[in-house]
């Protein structure tokens, strides 16, 4: 049996004003619940689906960081199958692909810039981006200071995210499932403080 505390407050988010590869993250909700489910293809189809929304292509977007704490929550709580799968989705949103060769990791060097997009330039760029209502020339020429940068200041929101989180990574190391222990050092060595 799942623990219901897992997702506690899923559903006081504003989904809709938050914006994935393929738009508004109005599915997330029911995503991240899947990944609770007992039916194994069931899951499986909601990791696919997460994978691909708010880390699509290496790709992270202006909603990607709020799935983290919900995915935390998951890792945490024993009853959530595949925890290694979750942990890894925490990585992928974290970190991206970056790969051995960038540890040490150093989060202001590999953000620099980002912090000129606020959140609500941020939101305005996603909408009109994903909203599909405005061709690429407007685009350009409508937020010239946002559409460089706006991929890492959401790679930066993302990891500050699984950041906020780090606390509660170390724990899963001494997991009795070695799937879970692997998944979290690959986690770890991002957040060195952890």
């Amino acid at each position: 049996m799942n623990s219901p505390d897992a997702l506690a407050g899923i559903d006081d988010i504003d989904w809709s004003r938050l914006f994935h590869a393929y738009g508004r993250a109005t599915d997330v909700p029911d995503q991240l619940r899947a990944l609770r489910s007992d039916d194994a293809e069931a899951r499986g189809q909601a990791h696919y689906q997460l994978r691909g929304n708010v880390y699509h292509q290496g790709t992270r977007w202006q909603g990607s960081y709020a799935v983290v704490p919900f995915l935390v929550a998951l890792a945490d709580d024993p009853s959530t199958p595949a925890r290694d799968l979750v942990i890894d989705l925490i990585r992928l949103v974290a970190v991206g692909d970056r790969n051995e060769r960038d540890v040490p990791f150093d989060p202001d060097v590999a953000f620099a810039g980002a912090d000129s997009v606020t959140a609500e330039r941020s939101y305005e760029f996603a909408e009109a981006l994903c909203g599909g209502e405005r061709d690429s020339e407007d685009i350009w020429e409508e937020f010239p200071d946002v559409i460089n940068i706006a991929d890492v200041a959401w790679s930066r929101d993302a990891y500050r995210a699984a950041q906020a989180e780090a606390h509660r990574f170390g724990t899963w190391a001494a997991d009795a499932d070695p799937a879970v222990a692997e998944a979290v050092t690959k986690l770890l060595a991002w957040f060195p403080a952890a």
